[in-house]
């Protein structure tokens, strides 16, 4: 139908696939078939085989696991499930948990704990399915056994298939299922056990006196074996599998005989030499290896790409899969490892399957029973594995199955036409939730029926208004809609309303505006919820419906409006400049100007910037682009990195790598053709690795919300420096990383020529030096995390007194010429004895007769002028030469290069390598060489809490001094303030000459020099110990000294103000709280002292005792420390303790008496926050936590219940902000929501929506996966209960009159649905309604009965299963109303 006015967009994706489509495994295409972890669910093909719905331990909570058994029968068959265990949570009905057989006479379903449990059923169709489900409550062990299938009638015949005179899985002998004489899998004797025993024996496992799975012969093979023979695979003389004509077994045959493959007289599958065998087998069973590439035989097998370890880099090999039959089949992969190196568009490493009609790769990361299931058609299956030079994973480790299928034909469809081409494999598409009904009926009138039907209109502009119908005040009945049309490209939506007045209601159900930007993003208003407000909507594309709609009540004055559509991701002019720019933003759109589907304009030159203070990835996907097409796209083009992008061909995804900075992309047009442009997404992943050759710098490992590093990083980050002698000085201004002795958890390791160090543990700020290219690797663990590091750095070059450590290097004068009256030496050591050989790139030394002025002397060798020529001297591994300069003529210098030979027939040692320096010890700072010290008479000892410092001296230090200063600290955690009022010593960048050096120990240690503390107060946290001050100065130049006072405070104790004693902490996540004083002292009588624990969201509060000194009693009634409901005291240390707080505050309590003391507690304290939340109030709010990017955690499962009373009500949840992963199926990251036995599941991204329930609780569960992360959730709720006309479902509850008394002229309903017939006991604890003959004036009227004044006993009615009584009140006198409860018992019980 045309409409005037109104444009039609058609979005059609791409006609031609790439021949190769690569994709991360975790998005929406590659989770076809994922079961829940445990389930080995799938479709069956074989005549037997298991089922178990766990694999060690218990099922989990809302499990989805289903079996399709298709055998290929024809006619009516029976299918037999034996069970060696069965325990499911058992209910009546089977409501909760259940084991579902879908039989041809409707389902059966089976729970409880069995023993010996078996199931038979006829089957008269192709196939029969089995369910397993579970809610999220009580779970079991669950199910383990096994199924059969017997192909004749319910009576057996004389030859059935797969039974023989031994017969072999048969279910009509006088032994059941699976059960002979001589029997496979069952006997009179146990299941999977007989006298010649399968699996089992008397003797082990596998294995007999006649062993299955090992003889003498060959593989698979016994004497008499099952699955054997004397000479072939799966074939013996007695065979398994077979019959008179046997089945999979001939004398000589794999998988067949003369007689065949499930065999019957003349054999299905088969030939006279059938397919699957021949007199001599086929396949080999062993695998075949031939450059690089694998082939494996058989239907069923293992593939495996280093699952034990991580895979190499520069990895390439294939697999060839082949079936024992040939054609069509399906090949099912279940995966337990999967771990790929994750790109857009599986560029770096991948595994790649051979489809049918393109290769399909995959990588990134999925859950083990993850499966993958594909179609082939001759006869093989290929699948190849890629990775190249840089980050790895685990590899993969799977199963595979291969069954054969009858091929179905597809009907072909035809495309639309393109307009737009966007990206094949990417959807747009989210999952619509429909609004869970709350039971209200509303008189409604259809359009057609309504007097104003005027309303309803398209508008086709891009800026315009929206008023309600009416002057001044619109109708009852009316239902308008209005479509703004949208571009086809990213948009928002601005609407600003100066007036809106709609009648109010908590859900918006009566008079509403609603807007629906599709794809279930919709909201309504009503109220005056957007009067005088501004709301924007945001757009992938297409149409916007707004749907103004009143009922037959209340109305108001309506809404005015004015609407704005504006492009998503377009940069702004200002200036001539063409300019976006994202500092914060991870994840969006960008496109060119004007952004509304028109076309670009001539000239332009566009710059989108993406700036971030760290490292980034910036991932750009092309989902339309129409420009100018050239060669070498020379007039119209996008750039990204050095890659330009023009015409309409969708380039593949691109990453753009940041060391930290900008990333740039640039749109161009030139004076000629124009067209549509570009739209792509974006995404930035920020990380922690950096390689820099700048001279000096910063970094800091990114850390969350909560000021923590991630779980499982791996950093590495390199400082480079140049071949020439230098000094690279690294100061970290912060530390703290989780302490271990052997930083085994997380630590930071530097390697430089000066050894390896590892470091972790917190530590204040200290400095470390090295002398070659300086290389750290961080890393942690699945655990703890702590506040990471931060550091600066300097490098300098060093021109005199320079050594280098190395086989080759360089050495250089100073820059701009040499000084005169230089004396300088350079050392060189190498691994052992050889020959070094000098280069001068440049040489310019002032010349002399022999060189007696300025010279280079080298082993005997005096060397001036200019041009000096290559020379080549002899080392022991250690050399040494000089330059000298006199006090006259200076020249430019030189540069010299050096290599190093090592000696014939010599073998050569390492370098000497530092030791790594302890963590749990006090480590030294590299020395730079320093001069010994002259005196030592300033060195002391300070055992008061507080004191002096002061250099030695009169208002000026000496050169050469050495002073030690120890302050005695106590053995519990302090801080020490150091106040400074003088701080004059000599300067340099890394405090080498002069300096004052605070160590606290464990390798906290800091130094000072110039006028860095001048004035200044300084703090050091220590946890418990001394401090050494160090004051050090060279044979230079001096200073004025310094001069300062100490103090030595607790950590983590209270405060005392106004008789209160309180210890508060809002932000500190990690830390140690004691009792006052804090100084190792005792504490006083009479102390009661609170210590809490603040914040917005849930949280637990872990408390670990280090030291506890109180008196000690039973049941500590005297002095104690209190933990939740614990309380401690005496001297021995409780175990570590977790309080649970749901929010607001956790409050730990020190208590002391009148009489003994001591001295107290110390207790470290950690804080995680979590995301659970259980709460019985009527209102509040909830946020899903989320990092310093606005974004949830991976791998979270948080789960939230707001509870209700037992009587009626609505709980309304207002949506206020929903971003979640989006996929089709909401199989990633997902919010499930349950109430009243309802259940919806919602992901994507949402405008603020509402929602409304009507059960005892509403049940919410978050769970993200380990890939996309997006900004979470947050809602706000309110329960409100319903006094009339009232309903519940369920087998008890409560109705209520309303609080203070009823009111005149009522009419109430209060209806009951119970799940079957049965009788309602009903009670009544409050009753006062006015009385009156045959109760002629207020009642509850009851199946009959008429109720009234107070004091009603019990009473008992029947129910079919749905029940309603009345409540009615005259115009006159009211009483206080009724509280009614009822009790259901269904009438199978009592009977």
């Amino acid at each position: 139908m045309y409409v005037p006015g109104m444009i039609c967009f058609t979005l059609v994706v791409s006609l031609l696939l790439a021949q190769t489509e690569g994709r991360a495994f975790n998005n929406v295409q590659s989770r076809e078939r994922r079961q829940t972890s445990g389930c080995d669910g799938g479709t069956r093909y074989d005549y037997f085989g298991p089922i178990s719905t766990n694999i060690g331990g218990e099922y989990g909570n809302n499990e989805n696991c289903c079996w399709d058994i298709v055998p290929d029968v024809q006619g009516t068959w029976t299918i037999t499930f034996q069970f060696s265990s069965f325990d499911v949570e058992s209910s009546s009905g089977c409501i909760y948990d259940a084991l579902t057989f879908d039989t041809d006479d409707g389902p059966v379903k089976e729970c409880g704990q069995k023993t010996d449990f078996s199931r038979t059923f006829v089957v008269n169709g192709s196939q029969f399915e089995v369910c397993f489900s579970s809610d999220s409550s009580v779970t079991g062990q669950g199910v383990s056994g096994a199924y059969s299938i017997d192909t004749v009638n319910v009576d057996a015949t004389s030859n059935p298939a797969y039974t023989t005179a031994y017969p072999d899985y048969t279910t009509s002998t006088a032994y059941p299922y699976y059960s002979t004489a001589y029997p496979y899998y069952s006997t009179a004797y146990p299941y999977y056990s007989t006298a010649y025993p399968y699996y089992s024996t008397a003797y082990p496992y596998y294995s007999t006196a006649y062993p299955y799975y090992s003889t003498a012969y060959p593989y698979y093979s016994t004497a008499y074996p099952d699955y054997a023979i004397y000479y072939s695979d799966y074939t013996t003389s007695y065979p398994d599998y077979a019959t008179a004509y046997p089945d999979y077994v001939t004398s000589y045959p794999d998988y067949a005989t003369a007689y065949p493959d499930y065999a019957t007289t003349y054999p299905v599958y088969i030939t006279s030499y059938p397919e699957y065998a021949t007199a001599y087998p086929e396949y080999p069973q062993e695998p075949v290896t031939t450059s690089g590439n694998t082939t494996y035989y058989g239907n069923h097998g293992s593939i495996s790409i280093n699952a034990d370890g991580n895979y190499e880099n520069s990895q390439d090999v294939c697999y060839s899969l082949h079936p024992s039959f040939t054609g069509s089949g399906v090949i099912t992969f279940v995966f337990n490892v999967f771990d790929i190196e994750e790109a857009t568009g599986c560029v770096f490493d991948y595994i790649e399957f051979d489809g049918i009609d393109k290769k399909l790769r995959e990588c990134g990361t999925v859950d083990a029973g993850t499966q993958r299931e594909f179609e082939f058609h001759d006869g093989r299956f290929n699948v190849c594995f890629h990775s190249d030079g840089s980050v790895t994973g685990r590899g993969v480790q799977a199963t595979y199955s291969m069954n054969p299928v009858r091929r179905v034909e597809s009907v072909e469809t035809t495309p639309y036409p393109v307009d737009v081409i966007f990206n094949a494999t990417m959807s747009t598409n989210f999952t619509e939730a429909t609004t869970l009904p709350v039971n209200i009926t509303v008189n409604a009138t259809s359009l057609s029926d309504t007097e104003d039907n005027t309303c309803t209109e398209v508008l086709t502009s891009d800026v315009g208004t929206l008023t309600s119908p009416g002057n001044g005040s619109y109708a009852n009945n009316v239902q308008c809609v209005t479509v703004i049309t949208g571009p086809s490209v990213p948009y928002t939506l601005v609407l600003s309303f100066t007036t809106f007045d709609l009648e109010d209601s908590s859900s918006c159900r009566y008079d509403y505006l609603e807007v629906d930007m599709g794809e279930g993003n919709s909201q309504k208003g009503c109220g005056s919820s957007w009067d005088n407000r501004t709301v924007e909507y945001s757009s992938d594309g297409g149409n916007v419906t707004l749907t103004f709609s009143s009922d037959s009540s209340q109305t108001g004055a309506g809404y005015i409006a004015t609407y704005t559509i504006q492009p998503r991701g377009v940069p702004s002019l200002s200036d001539g400049d063409c300019l976006y720019i994202n500092s914060n933003v991870s994840a969006g759109v960008i496109q060119s100007l004007p952004g509304t589907g028109s076309d670009y304009t001539n000239n332009m030159d566009c710059t989108y910037e993406f700036t971030r203070n760290t490292p980034f990835y910036l991932d750009i996907n092309f989902i339309a682009l129409d420009t100018e097409s050239s060669s070498n796209c020379g007039y119209d083009y996008v750039q990204v990195g050095d890659d330009k992008y023009c015409g309409s061909d969708l380039p593949n995804a691109t990453r753009v790598s940041v060391q930290g900075g900008s990333a740039i992309i640039r749109f161009r047009s030139d004076s000629s053709v124009t067209g549509k442009g570009f739209v792509a997404l974006f995404t930035i992943e920020e990380h922690c690795n950096s390689e820099i050759d700048d001279l000096e710098g910063t970094y800091t490992l990114a850390t969350d919300s909560e000021d923590h590093y991630k779980n499982n990083q791996h950093c590495d980050i390199t400082l480079r420096s140049p071949p020439t002698p230098h000094i690279t000085t690294v100061n970290f201004t912060r530390f703290d990383i989780e302490d271990d002795s052997g930083c085994d958890y997380d630590s930071l390791t530097i390697t430089s020529d000066d050894g390896t160090e590892t470091l972790c543990g917190a530590k204040e700020s200290f400095i470390r030096q090295y002398t070659g290219p300086v290389d750290m690797t961080f890393t942690s663990d699945g655990s703890v995390v702590r506040s990471g590091f931060s550091f600066s750095y300097v490098t300098e070059i060093v021109y005199c007194n320079a050594t280098i450590n190395a086989p080759s290097g360089t050495f250089e004068s100073l820059p701009g010429g040499y000084e005169n009256n230089m004396y300088c030496t350079y050392t060189i050591n190498t691994p052992g004895p050889g020959d070094l050989v000098f280069t001068f790139p440049m040489f310019d030394v002032e010349s002399g007769s022999s060189c007696r002025y300025d010279a280079v002397e080298m082993a005997g060798d005096k060397l001036c002028g200019s041009n000096i020529q290559e020379k080549t001297y002899s080392t022991d591994g250690h050399f040494q030469f000089l330059f000298t300069s006199d006090g006259s003529v200076a020249k430019d210098g030189f540069r010299i290069d050096f290599n190093f030979t090592p000696a014939d027939n010599i073998t050569t040692s390492p370098l000497p390598t530092l030791p790594t320096l302890p963590v749990t010890t006090q480590t030294t700072t590299l020395p730079v060489t320093t001069s010994s010290p002259d005196t030592d008479t300033c060195t002391q000892v300070l055992t008061s809490d507080d004191g002096a410092l002061t250099s030695p001296g009169n208002g000026s230090y000496a050169n050469n001094v050495q002073c030690v200063t120890v302050i005695t600290g106590p053995s519990v955690p302090y801080t020490l303030v150091l106040s400074f009022t003088t701080f004059d010593l000599e300067d340099s960048s890394t405090c080498r000459y002069d300096y004052l050096e605070v160590d606290m120990g464990e390798g906290n240690s800091q130094k000072g020099c110039g006028s860095t503390w001048d004035n200044r107060t300084v703090e050091y946290t220590s946890d418990g110990g001394n401090v050494t001050v160090t004051f050090s100065s060279d044979s230079s130049q001096t200073g004025a000294g310094y001069s300062a006072t100490y103090t030595i405070l607790p950590r983590g104790v209270p405060s005392l103000s106004d008789g209160d004693c309180l210890y508060i902490n809002s932000n500190v996540s990690a830390g140690v709280i004691q009792s006052l004083p804090g100084t190792g002292s005792d504490y006083t009588n009479n102390m009661d002292c609170s210590y809490e624990f603040t914040r917005n969201t849930p949280f637990y509060l872990d408390i670990n005792f280090i030291a506890l000194d109180t008196e000690s009693s039973s049941g500590c009634r005297y002095d104690y420390v209190q933990v939740g409901d614990d309380k401690y005291c005496g001297s021995d240390l409780p175990n570590a303790t977790r309080v649970s707080a749901q929010g607001g505050s956790a409050i730990i309590r020190f208590r002391s008496d009148s009489s003994v003391t001591g001295k107290g507690f110390v207790a470290l304290f950690t804080i995680e926050e979590h995301c659970n939340f259980d709460s019985e109030d009527l209102e509040g709010t909830y946020t899903l936590a989320t990092d310093s990017e606005d974004h949830y955690r991976n791998n979270q499962h948080c789960d939230i219940t707001l509870r209700s009373p037992p009587t009626p009500h609505i709980t309304t949840v207002n949506f206020t902000r929903f971003d979640i992963e989006d996929d089709t199926s909401c199989d990633y990251d997902s919010l499930t929501v349950t109430s009243d036995g309802t259940t919806e599941t919602l992901c994507g991204a949402k405008e603020s929506f509402i929602r409304q329930y009507t059960g005892p609780t509403v049940d919410m569960a978050f769970t993200s996966d380990g890939s996309v992360v997006r900004s979470g959730f947050a809602f706000n709720y309110v329960t409100e209960l319903v006094y009339c006309n009232a309903t519940i479902n369920a087998t008890s509850g409560t109705f209520e009159s309303q609080p203070g008394g009823y009111e005149s002229n009522m009419y109430c309903t209060y209806t009951i649905n119970t799940p079957t017939a049965g009788d309602l006991v009903f009670t009544f604890p409050l009753f006062d309604v006015e009385s009156g003959s045959s109760c002629r004036y207020d009642a509850v009227e009851m199946a009959g009965d008429k109720l009234c004044g107070t004091n009603i006993q019990e009473k008992t009615y029947s129910t079919d299963g749905h029940f309603q009584f009345v409540f009615t009140s005259d115009g006159s006198v009211n009483g206080e109303g009724f509280k009614i409860d009822f009790t259901f018992i269904p009438h199978e019980i009592q009977n």
